[in-house]
């Protein structure tokens, strides 16, 4: 009964989560903190033994760099900070008067930060164990259609203000460029990567849809099976192209390639892998019936300068050259915008709060330990998914893998050129993703315990 009324209450996380603005704001992340606290309680000794120790290796990793935030928030002797990180010595001594010995230092630029987004791993590493709970298809259809309902709704809500030229959110003004949908987002970007996240999950539903349509099924009931799902895929890659975001265009079609290509080798039919390919084709079809310019106008208005020599590139530059100063633990976990603005080119006059690179960024600020743990839970991820993906019997299950494994296509390269990922709202929902997925092969571990 607690797992059940814990995946409820995830449901409602997940629909909530985005609107606050993102959940970028202060107020947004201790809400998320409290009821992960909840749901945490919920299934602390109920939920199935089998579930947790499918996510185990992540939130393992996840739960690492909680902790680690802590760490580098900590005083340590001066002995260990200099043999561990001789920078962060060297930054306490110039801060120290010149009569004060230096007796300890920490390991974080901004220790009050450090913790905050360690409660935050912590947070949406609870959020993963609770997916996990999902072992039941019925429980995973909640989680995954809260999350379409959940993106639909931005999309009406962002479409209206859009359409109106409105930048408000919630009638607080939130400027931005008015002719890029955002939904309750401040950044058009991270909205596409919340899109994405839809996109792919809607790509499996449109799968099993046509899995159906193969039963002998009077022809109204195929076109209701089939519909939905199509018009609301279609109106999600809509979506994503009114964003303007060139890195979510790009992620949103590699994606459903890769699942196409996935569902080839899944069902060892060739003619399946062309799937992907003629869904992109069919989304920039519709989307040039809407309308080219508005739809890809910010993507055919890009330069090759623009593209290639634009300011994230000396962000990621000066970004290398700041990791190499604090290799082992990094600058801080939450301190880069602090740690680069000692190395900030004149170039770049804005203050620069993030790497634009989510990888980057966690080298920066964790250091190769943080990066190297987050690669061992990554790693072990995709290999559970794959192996899931290619034995597991069920459709409907199979299409929970299959959405995870578009999913962490899309984040993956999305976070190669921005900082979806640490918005709540994406982080949340990504990880609720594959944590329903990876709880597929946990009901039949159940059973052998």
């Amino acid at each position: 009964m607690m797992p059940k009324l814990a995946i409820g209450v995830l449901a409602v996380l997940l629909f909530w989560v985005p609107l606050p603005f993102g959940s970028v704001v202060d107020w947004a992340h201790v809400v998320l903190r409290i009821c992960t606290v909840g749901l945490l309680c919920l299934v602390a000794f109920t939920g199935p033994r089998g579930a947790i120790r499918a996510v185990g290796v992540l939130i393992a990793a996840m739960l690492f760099i909680s902790v680690l935030g802590w760490i580098q928030a900590a005083r340590f002797p001066s002995a260990i900070v200099g043999a561990v990180s001789p920078a962060h010595l060297e930054i306490a001594a110039k801060a120290a008067e010149e009569t004060v010995p230096v007796t300890g230092a920490r390991l974080s630029l901004t220790p009050y930060r450090s913790r905050e987004v360690g409660l935050s791993w912590l947070a949406v590493a609870a959020c993963l164990m609770v997916a996990a709970m999902a072992v039941r298809v019925r429980q995973r259809r909640v989680l995954l259609f809260t999350l379409v309902g959940a993106a639909l709704f931005q999309v009406l809500y962002g479409a209206r203000h859009w359409m109106a030229n409105m930048t408000e959110i919630w009638g607080v003004s939130a400027p931005s460029d008015v002719n890029r949908l955002r939904g309750t987002f401040v950044n058009s970007d991270h909205f596409a990567l919340y899109a994405e996240l839809a996109l792919v999950v809607v790509f499996a539903w449109v799968w099993i849809a046509l899995r159906r349509d193969r039963a002998n099924l009077p022809p109204e009931r195929r076109l209701l099976a089939i519909a939905p799902p199509v018009l609301v895929w279609l109106t999600l890659i809509a979506a994503i192209a009114f964003t303007g975001s060139r890195a979510g265009i790009a992620a949103a079609a590699v994606a459903t390639v890769v699942q196409g290509l996935l569902l080839a080798a899944r069902q060892q039919r060739v003619g399946l892998a062309t799937a992907g390919v003629s869904a992109v084709l069919l989304g920039v079809l519709f989307i040039s019936v809407l309308g080219v310019q508005a739809g890809f106008g910010r993507w055919m208005a890009t330069s090759r300068s623009e593209l290639t020599w634009n300011g994230r590139m000396e962000i990621y530059a000066a970004s290398l050259e700041l990791s190499k100063e604090f290799p082992v633990l990094g600058t801080g976990l939450g301190s880069f915008r602090e740690a680069f603005a000692m190395v900030q080119p004149a170039k770049l006059q804005a203050t620069v709060g993030h790497a634009h690179n989510d990888y980057l960024e966690m080298l920066v600020t964790t250091g190769v330990v943080g990066g190297l743990v987050l690669l061992i839970g990554a790693g072990f991820t995709a290999r559970r998914l794959g192996r899931l993906l290619m034995t597991t019997e069920r459709s409907e299950d199979a299409a929970a893998v299959l959405a995870a494994l578009g999913a962490c296509v899309a984040v993956g390269l999305h976070s190669f050129v921005d900082f979806g990922l640490t918005m709540p709202a994406n982080s949340v929902t990504f990880v609720v993703i594959v944590g329903a997925a990876l709880a597929v092969g946990a009901k039949s571990e159940e059973k052998a315990v």
